[in-house]
């Protein structure tokens, strides 16, 4: 599935990142500690990560950011 972060929900444990694609919200759950490497891989700002294209592999559970090119921009 290909989407856009819409929003980060931080639950203190679990960190909830919503990505919208054409037809549906869907809800990616992460540990906290996975998270915190994915943000700080890019750039440690959390509202930055808002409105970025990824990728989400739904079997296996894998997530990556789409660079210009692949989202269609």
């Amino acid at each position: 599935m290909q989407g856009t972060i819409e929003n980060i929900v931080n639950g203190g444990t679990i960190v909830q990142v919503l990505v919208r694609s054409e037809d549906r919200l869907v809800p990616i759950n992460f540990d906290h500690r996975p998270f915190s490497w994915l943000l700080e891989a890019e750039g440690g700002v959390c509202g930055s990560l808002i409105g970025r294209e990824i990728f989400y592999d739904e079997d296996k559970k894998t997530v990556r950011f789409l660079d210009h090119d692949e989202a269609g921009d």
